[in-house]
């Protein structure tokens, strides 16, 4: 371990669990790493000997950081710890599709229900505001309003097109 610390800039790549690290912000605008620090496995620690320092080991090695302070400290080892222990899932480009996947599936739901909440107060509002017009208005506002939700079941039914194709592997 050398003597004294020196000032590094670093980039936490979350995708790749890779801690890039520079030494100088120049060299970070133009990606010259110094170095990086794969994270997978690796154990953050919080030193005992002042405020602002942290340890990262992995795959035998321990590196040694300084922040600028403690709450810097802690920010670091806070965001080094998300990434580390982010469930698998996150971390798989496969597995993220499903879950991107499974939240769109949620969302049409939700769609689906609003379209219907939407149909029944419409429906509502139509026939109360029917009964203070003239039969031809009436007629023309019945016409207007089956117009707009049909559309909007159109609207919703390619929605729902699009996501049972996004479910599906593609031939």
């Amino acid at each position: 371990m050398m003597k004294g610390w020196q000032l590094r800039f670093f980039v936490l790549d979350e995708h790749t669990l890779c801690l890039n690290y520079y030494t100088s912000k120049e060299k970070v605008r133009k990606d010259i790493k110094r170095g990086k620090i794969f994270l997978k496995g690796a154990i953050i620690g919080i030193d005992d000997t002042d405020d602002s320092t942290f340890t990262i080991s992995v795959e035998g090695k321990t590196f040694h950081f300084r922040a600028a302070d403690a709450d810097d400290r802690d920010r670091w080892a806070r965001s080094l710890e998300e990434t580390i222990y982010r469930p698998p899932a996150l971390n798989n480009s496969e597995n993220a599709s499903r879950h991107n996947i499974n939240d769109l599936q949620r969302k049409l739901a939700e769609v689906n229900g609003y379209l219907s909440l939407l149909e029944d107060t419409m429906s509502g509002m139509v026939q109360q505001v029917s009964l203070e017009l003239d039969p031809s208005d009436s007629a023309q506002l019945e016409i207007c309003n089956n117009a707009m939700i049909s559309s909007l079941h159109d609207c919703v039914g390619e929605m729902n097109k699009l996501e049972f194709s996004a479910g599906k592997p593609q031939n």
